[in-house]
């Protein structure tokens, strides 16, 4: 069984989310095939963070068809 990643408060942390030295949390994802981060000093306004860019990069996101070269 794979261990839960958690911060220094022991709240669990969801994928691409860490907790820095300094205290800060940071969102990792990858957008045209560079990684991009997303930083907060807190975890809940940095999950909201990443609710709007899940948001935006669903409408955003090319589809099969752009990507082919057709």
């Amino acid at each position: 069984m794979a261990k839960v990643r958690k911060d220094k408060r022991g709240r669990n942390l969801h994928k691409g989310e860490y907790q820095r030295p300094d205290g800060r949390y940071a969102y990792a994802y990858r957008y045209n095939g560079k990684r991009v981060f997303i930083y907060d000093t807190d975890l809940a306004s940095l999950r909201k963070k990443e609710q709007q860019i899940q948001a935006c990069l669903l409408y955003t996101s090319p589809s099969p068809r752009d990507i082919s070269g057709s």
